[in-house]
Formats: structure tokens, sequence, C-alpha cells
């Protein structure tokens, strides 16, 4: 009798989790540690793309963790893969469901409330591939993009693009008052409309900037 209920017990407990898995589309997973990935914050809930595990070049793993029960037992969890494998890709969050994740220069979608990524396409001047860059959105739906390496022939920019989401089309920006070609960096949206970029490596003399730039986006008029 205890040989069966325990045997009950462990097919309860396997239902339960696949009902679960089925049910929010994510797996729990113990995520190998990591650089180069990207992230956005949504509901208490830290998701996670892409990166560089120890001795790997890239994943396509989309992992969440629910930071408001840090310090609890809670896994990660594993939901639905990118399309490619990424790392130093760019990841933006336009408050309705969708994650914008840019790598190279190529756009892909993830909507979280259905656990699917779709490609998005890419119309007007696409910008030149790149890694290392940075990317806010505003409050229309536009992705500033700015900087960057291509990482092959050492080149680094310090050209700022535009994605329009509701159109997926590319626009490049003027130079106007832009920063120093640099990559690695981190930039933020301002109330404003101000994009404020924080560091990054320069990339004439590759030497650490401590230093923090404010563009006005509102001033890179598009060709």
């Amino acid at each position: 009798m205890n040989l069966f209920r325990k045997n009950c017990l462990s097919c309860l407990i396997l239902i339960f989790t696949f009902f679960i898995t089925i049910s929010n589309g994510a797996t729990p997973i113990a995520p190998a540690g990591r650089s180069y990935s990207c992230s956005v914050i949504n509901d208490n809930k830290l998701y996670v793309f892409g990166g560089d595990p120890f001795g790997i070049i890239g994943t396509p793993q989309t992992i969440y963790l629910d930071i408001s029960l840090i310090g609890t037992p809670n896994p990660w969890y594993l939901l639905s893969d990118i399309p490619i494998s990424v790392s130093a890709a760019n990841t933006v969050f336009n408050g309705n469901n969708t994650v914008f994740l840019i790598f190279f220069n190529t756009v892909y979608a993830y909507n979280i409330s259905n656990n699917q990524w779709y490609p998005t396409g890419s119309n007007g001047i696409v910008p030149q591939t790149r890694t290392q860059a940075t990317a806010v959105i505003d409050k229309s739906g536009k992705i500033w993009y700015f900087g960057g390496t291509n990482g092959t022939t050492r080149i680094y920019f310090n050209d700022i693009n535009s994605f329009d989401t509701s159109t997926y089309t590319w626009s490049f920006g003027s130079t106007l008052n832009a920063p120093t070609s640099r990559f690695s960096m981190v930039s933020i949206m301002l109330p404003n409309g101000e994009i404020l970029y924080i560091g990054g490596v320069d990339g004439s003399t590759r030497s650490h900037i401590n230093m923090a730039q404010a563009i006005d986006s509102l001033i890179h008029c598009h060709n």
C-alpha cells in the first residue's frame, strides 16, 4: 500500500509539473552563469536574454526570475528560445507585453503574454551590423540605437539610429552633438525626451569613459 501511494504521489507530481509547464509555457531550470546577456523587468519578473554561458559564445535562451520572491526557493524558468543564439544584444520593453531584441542589425519581437518570438522585418535605412551597442525606447514606441562595434575589423560607431516599432522601419539620425564613438555603455531615456549615455569604452583610445552625456532625441531629424 505504501508503495502504491508513493507511486500515485509521484504520478500526481509529474502531472502537476506538466500542467504548470503547459499553462505558462515555462520550465524550471538552473541556468549556467553567463556574461553579455541583456534583460528587462516587467511585473516583478526579470527576463534575461542570450549571453555567453561558460565556454560558449551566445545562447538562444530566454529565462526569467520572479524577483518578488528573492530569498525564497525560487527557481529560474526557461521560456521560448530566441530564433538565434545572441550575445551582447540589446533589449527594450514597450510597456505593452512586447520586448524588442536587437542583435547585429536584426530586430526580433517577444510577446510576454503568449511566450512567442516573432520576426519584425527591416525597412528603411538599416544600420551597419554591430554588437555592444545600447538602446532605449521612447513613449511613442521608437527605439534609439547608438554606438557599438562591428567586432571584426574594430570599427566603432557614434551614429544614432532609430527603429519605429509600429512600422518596423529604420531611420538614420544626425550626428549633431552625438557622443564620440564607443561601445559597452549604458543609456537611459529621461522623462524630458533626452537620452543619457553613461560610461563605455572609447572607440579611439580604448580607454574607459567615466562621464555621462545627455542628447536630445527630438533634434535628431531623420532622412
